[in-house]
Parts: structure tokens; C-alpha cells; sequence
């Protein structure tokens, strides 16, 4: 089942399509990373699955019912943190959160209790400043501040944009290890982050968007197998390997770094297997100091579908 399902969902503004007849599908039980430069649609894709702004056209399912027709029915199951923190200044942490459990009619599901504020400040790390003004908390304070609004009740769906903005290292992997431990209870969670080694630790599905158009979705792992996968190898004299690989076996062999001290060579494993090219090696009379097949990263793939330089328009 998919909780979150968009067909030919587009945005126009003066006449330019910011997001251009995408189709999405989020599976229940992911954690799906929403990937895209900036200015490609992501932000405005999202506020139009939580009916903060009209589509131009498309249709958008979530839990199966019609957005923006049934937000009332819809939004108490889900959790969301969208283009920042938006706070009262004045207001504590936990005055901010009394009010926002009761602020919206969306904000909390039929029959629910009173939620625990005190749980919730200290499951993001708040705890300590619960009673600071939000005018002195930093961005990344502010940030866990917003989270903890979206966790006050139990959600079935959490979606966060850029969660980890303004955070310090131990600040990430406290979120990573968060979202860790809501999708091991059952949330499915839809994040839009430029962070991609913490997609990479994260999410089970990504999307990339760019100009607004969906160029792939689906598992992570079926993204990393369009990439190539290759050999790195680190021998006692690279650059005659090189020459033995590309005469012996016709292998078009990397050189890109050979002959520099601590370097290795590149070999494409479809052209000669890891254990045929260790014995070629050896065999020559040199000596093997590093064999490993390395898998492409988030990163490279994310490149090679985006492109590598910026694309400001």
C-alpha cells in the first residue's frame, strides 16, 4: 500500500511549471528520501501533499483519500516539519507546545488524550531548556522544537523538510538515530534533505527531482545498480598493472591517480572478476597491497542523474 500517491501533480507560477506532472508513490513502512538540487520542486511538492498550497493540476492521495478534500480526516495522522521552524519567540518550548496540541483542529486525532509535552521535549534532546524562551534557542534547537510538535501524538506519517538544518554532528545523529527508532515503530517517513550520506544511512526508497520532473524512484539499492560498480586496487608498481590488465585482458583500467604515492587503479569488474585479476597480479611478480569492489554511492548516482555542476535558473 502506498501512503502518499501523486499523478501528474504540477505547480505553475506565471506560467512556469516549478513542479512539471510528477507521479509519486510512497510505500507504508518506508523511510523515503525526497532528493533533488535546489529550486527543483521539492518544498512546493511538499506543501501541496499537506494542502498548504493548490496543485495546478494532478491528483494527490494520501492514506487513499483525496488532498485537499479530506485534510480533516487525513492530516491527524500525519507529522511535519516544513521550511524550518516557525515559533512563537516568546514562548518556552513547553508553553509552545501546550498551545500548538490545541491550536489546530487538525493537530489532534479524534479521542486522543492530552499529550505528554514533557516525553516529547526530551525525546528530541529539549528537556534541559523546556522552560527557555524560543528567542534564545539556536537553529538547531529550534529545529528539534518543530519535531517534537509533530511527534506529540502518535503519527502514522511523519514528513520532515531538510530536519537536520542548523544541526551540529552529534545534533544529526541523534535525528538519524531518531527516525531510526519512529520507523522501527511502524511511521512511515517521507524526508526532503540535501544531506545525502544521511539518506544514504537512513532510507529504504529515494525520489530524485530536478526542475521539477521526477527523474527516478524506487529502492535505494535499484538506484545504486544503474551505476557501474568497479574494482580499487593498490598494488607495488601501478602504473606496469595497469599495462599488464589492459594488455592481458583488455581492461580499460582507471589511471587517473596511478603512480602517485598511496594511489590506486580503477578496474570495471565486468571486464576481468576480482579473483582472476589478484592472481594476474601476483602472478606478474608484484606484490597486492588493497583488492575491494566498491558499490557507487547515493552521491554518484545523484550526480550522474542530476548532473555535477549547479544548476541555478
Amino acid at each position: 500500500m502506498n501512503l502518499i500517491e501523486c499523478r501528474g501533480l504540477t505547480k505553475s507560477y506565471g506560467g512556469n511549471n516549478v513542479v512539471n506532472g510528477i507521479d509519486l508513490e510512497v510505500p507504508e513502512g518506508s523511510v523515503f528520501g525526497f532528493l533533488g538540487p535546489n529550486g527543483s520542486g521539492k518544498t512546493t511538492t511538499i506543501r501541496m501533499i499537506l494542502g498548504l498550497i493548490a496543485p495546478s493540476a494532478g491528483e494527490i492521495r494520501v492514506f487513499g483519500e483525496e488532498i485537499p478534500k479530506k485534510l480533516e480526516s487525513v492530516l491527524p495522522k500525519v507529522g511535519a516539519v516544513v521550511e524550518g521552524p516557525g515559533l512563537y519567540p516568546s514562548l518556552s518550548p513547553r508553553r509552545y507546545l501546550e498551545r500548538m496540541a490545541n491550536h489546530s483542529r487538525y493537530s489532534r486525532p479524534k479521542d486522543q488524550r492530552s499529550p505528554d509535552i514533557s516525553a516529547a521535549l526530551a525525546r528530541v534532546g529539549l528537556d534541559k531548556v523546556a522552560d527557555r524562551r524560543s528567542k534564545a534557542l539556536s537553529l538547531g534547537m529550534k529545529q528539534r522544537l518543530s519535531l517534537a510538535n509533530a511527534l506529540l501524538f502518535p503519527r502514522q506519517l511523519l514528513i520532515l523538510d531538510e530536519p537536520t538544518n542548523g544541526m551540529d554532528p552529534q545534533g544529526i545523529v541523534e535525528m538519524r538515530d531518531l527516525i531510526t527508532e519512529l520507523a522501527s515503530e511502524g511511521s512511515t517517513i517521507f524526508i526532503s534533505s540535501h544531506i545525502l550520506f544521511e539518506i544514504e544511512q537512513l532510507c529504504s526508497h529515494v525520489a530524485v527531482v530536478q526542475h521539477g520532473n521526477l527523474l527516478f524512484q524506487g529502492e535505494l539499492d535499484s538506484l545504486r545498480a544503474q551505476m557501474p560498480t568497479r574494482i580499487s586496487v593498490k598494488t607495488s608498481d601501478n602504473e606496469r598493472v595497469a599495462l599488464l590488465l589492459s594488455e592481458q585482458f583488455g581492461a580499460i583500467v582507471s589511471t587517473d591517480r596511478v603512480g602517485q604515492e598511496a594511489g590506486i587503479i580503477e578496474v570495471d569488474p565486468n571486464q576481468i572478476a576480482p579473483e582472476v585479476l589478484a592472481k594476474a597480479v601476483v602472478g606478474a611478480g608484484f606484490e597486492l597491497y588493497e583488492l575491494h569492489q566498491e558499490r557507487p554511492t547515493l552521491e554518484e548516482a545523484f550526480v550522474s542523474l542530476t548532473g555535477a555542476r549547479s544548476d541555478v535558473y
